[in-house]
């Protein structure tokens, strides 16, 4: 089977969005900026609440993409078998990349004290960006 055009240009775009989240979102601007919220969030003691443990908002970052990896070792090889099975790749990688892409664009709305909602926003984006990843369709 031969792939179009069309199709080629769009896993190039698709490819090029990930690299995207991994080397600006990630990388460079995620850790440091959410750190910073979750300093406004600290209390008296300079910790915050994650998963009921005090931890130091230096170290949230830290925990998020901990936890993040863990689910996505719990869930990929699963996703990754569903979609071999269901034969509906296209679809879940769509709903996955779009899941991903709305999750990192909720980051922009991230200020004062919610470092809860940069962490959750985050899960969901890494989570999604792995699951798509494991999505492949043959080119």
């Amino acid at each position: 089977m031969q792939s179009t055009k069309r199709e080629r240009f769009g896993w190039y775009m698709y490819d090029w969005a990930n690299s995207a989240f991994y080397t600006s979102v990630i990388t460079v601007f995620l850790g440091p900026y959410l750190t910073e919220i979750a300093k406004n969030a600290a209390g008296p003691q300079g910790s915050i609440p994650f998963l009921g443990f005090d931890i130091f908002p230096a170290s949230y970052f830290a925990y998020i993409v901990s936890l993040s990896v863990a689910l996505q070792v719990l869930l990929l090889p699963v996703m990754g078998a569903i979609a071999d099975s269901t034969g509906a790749k296209k679809k879940l990688l769509g709903l996955f990349a779009y899941i991903g892409a709305f999750a990192t664009m909720g980051l922009y709305f991230l200020e004062g004290s919610n470092y809860q909602l940069g962490g959750l926003l985050f899960v969901i984006a890494n989570l999604s960006f792995g699951i798509s990843a494991v999505i492949t369709i043959p080119i």
